[in-house]
C-alpha cells in the first residue's frame, strides 16, 4: 500500500509557513512537498481472508518517503 503524506488535518501547517507553503511569495495552503512522506506498507495474504503487515520485517520504505500508485 502507498501512502502520500502524513497528514493531521486537526494540526494543519499555517499558510506560508514554509518556502513550499507559498506561491510567488503568496502565503497558500502547503503541498506535497511542505508535509512530511508516510511510510508505505506491504501486506503477506495470509491465504484465508487475512493480511499480515510485513513492512518492518522486510525493511520497506523506512524513510517515510512520498507514495503515489
Amino acid at each position: 500500500m502507498a501512502n502520500y503524506v502524513d497528514l493531521d488535518l486537526n494540526n494543519l501547517p499555517k499558510f506560508g509557513s514554509t518556502r513550499f507553503c507559498q506561491y510567488r511569495g503568496i502565503p497558500v495552503s502547503c503541498g506535497p512537498r511542505g508535509l512530511a512522506g508516510s511510510r508505505d506498507r506491504l501486506y503477506h495474504n495470509n491465504g484465508n481472508g487475512t493480511f499480515t503487515d510485513v513492512t518492518e520485517k522486510m525493511n520497506i520504505d523506512t524513510g517515510s518517503y512520498y507514495g503515489l500508485a
